[in-house]
């Protein structure tokens, strides 16, 4: 497959083209337009000329009719040997919608238009004309053509600056999330905190019972009691035995003197 078959290919995949899905198109060279059909299987249903264009890219094959008269393995006969741009004859009557179908679907100059018709520069080079101008100190005359590469240099500064915007926004919107989400966990906290109420009390186990009676007032079953000895070091009481809503009994394994404190989270 040549390269003019690669680009209807592709013209084809930009409309829409599958193997369920045949795309027509006509392209235009030396004043000669043709039809090319890029289809999966044989558009012999299609209605065009005669010496329609059949490009299978499933199977990378390029062919063109010569009979609707069928050959050995399909409906019609295809060749694989011929010109691209030959005029293109129609054995049965032309739709009237044919002239729509080629401006629509045209891939390539429709109006057949040179360089010179539109002030442009060909393949061959020249010389531009008119009110022009170029950047300063580059080293290249008002009326001289600007290569490609030229331009790439001068762009490529602001691509690498866009690029470099485009990452810190992206940390600035990622540190935003991760402030948002603290926001919120914050506010869980704060509405929380409005709920705590917690009592202290001071005191010391008797010498056989080890234990102390807080009365706390939270009216709460569920409470939170931490103890510290009086020397500052935590400890770990046995067991906690409420006796009612708004007092509990503490029970340690051996005799204590120091501060409880009973935390009430609504």
């Amino acid at each position: 497959m040549n390269n003019l078959s690669q680009k209807m290919v592709r013209a084809a995949r930009s409309r829409g083209y599958s193997m369920s899905n045949p795309v027509l198109l006509t392209t235009d060279a030396n004043g000669v337009r043709v039809n090319v059909v890029v289809s999966a299987y044989e558009p012999h249903a299609v209605r065009a000329p005669l010496n329609l264009i059949w490009i299978n890219p499933e199977e990378d094959v390029v062919r063109k009719r010569v009979s609707r008269e069928s050959s050995d393995d399909l409906t019609q006969s295809w060749t694989t040997t011929f010109e691209y741009f030959e005029p293109q004859i129609w054995d049965e009557p032309q739709p009237t919608d044919q002239v729509f179908q080629e401006l629509n679907r045209n891939v390539g100059n429709t109006h057949f238009l040179e360089a010179s018709d539109i002030g442009a520069i060909g393949e061959e080079g020249g010389v531009l004309s008119g009110p022009l101008s170029t950047v300063k100190d580059t080293g290249f005359e008002t009326d001289e053509f600007v290569p490609l590469s030229f331009i790439q240099r001068l762009v490529a500064p602001l691509q690498n600056l866009t690029t470099s915007i485009y990452f810190q926004l992206s940390s600035i919107r990622n540190q935003l999330n991760n402030v948002g989400r603290r926001v919120v966990a914050l506010e869980l906290i704060t509405e929380n905190i409005e709920g705590i109420r917690a009592v202290s009390h001071s005191f010391t186990t008797g010498e056989e019972e080890f234990s102390t009676t807080i009365k706390h007032d939270l009216d709460a079953e569920v409470l939170a009691i931490t103890v510290v000895r009086s020397d500052g070091v935590p400890v770990i009481y046995d067991y906690v035995e409420p006796i009612s809503r708004n007092e509990s009994k503490v029970v340690f394994a051996g005799p204590v003197t120091g501060i409880a404190v009973i935390i009430r989270v609504q």
